[in-house]
């Protein structure tokens, strides 16, 4: 009796199958990466955050020198210690735990009765201001220079584009 390669040999002990342990290594396996991975994605959504407030931020700004030119009058952009807007404009509110601290003076939380104004000139420049966006680990210093009215920003020291 010759037996094939798709039956077992009668009277062997050899079973397809997984082994109880071979399934407990991978359910372990699962269950570590539900546990990692959520915690890798959330540092990195805090980030996000905070360039996606930069970016609106920046976005108000050069809209704001914009329309002072354009329509030769005064545009100013308020700035609260969690919102900002430009004037006419929906209030922005910053996400999660970021926040303005100007000219980095804010030592302790500030609260939300603190404001800035930069004001738009029709010759293009600006009030000089110098602000912080953070969120207690992550800082992006923001200078709006006086002479053009555009803003600089630098991220811990190192400078980042104009925009």
């Amino acid at each position: 009796m010759n037996a094939t390669l798709d039956q077992p040999v009668p009277g062997s002990s050899s079973a397809s199958g997984f082994t109880l342990l071979e399934l407990l290594l991978v359910l372990t396996i699962a269950a570590m990466l539900l546990v990692l991975v959520p915690l890798s994605f959330s540092k990195g959504v805090g980030q996000f955050q905070g360039q996606s407030s930069l970016r609106d931020l920046l976005t108000t700004l050069a809209k704001a020198r914009s329309q002072a030119i354009n329509q030769q009058r005064l545009v100013e952009v308020v700035l609260e210690t969690r919102t900002f807007r430009l004037e006419g404009r929906e209030q922005r509110r910053l996400p999660g735990n970021w926040r303005f601290d100007f000219d980095g003076v804010a030592e302790e939380p500030a609260t939300e009765s603190v404001s800035q104004r930069i004001r738009f000139y029709p010759d293009g420049s600006a009030d000089d201001r110098k602000l912080i966006l953070t969120d207690g680990k992550r800082a992006y210093r923001i200078a709006v220079q006086w002479l053009t009215g555009r803003a600089r920003v630098n991220v811990d020291s190192e400078a980042a584009p104009e925009a």
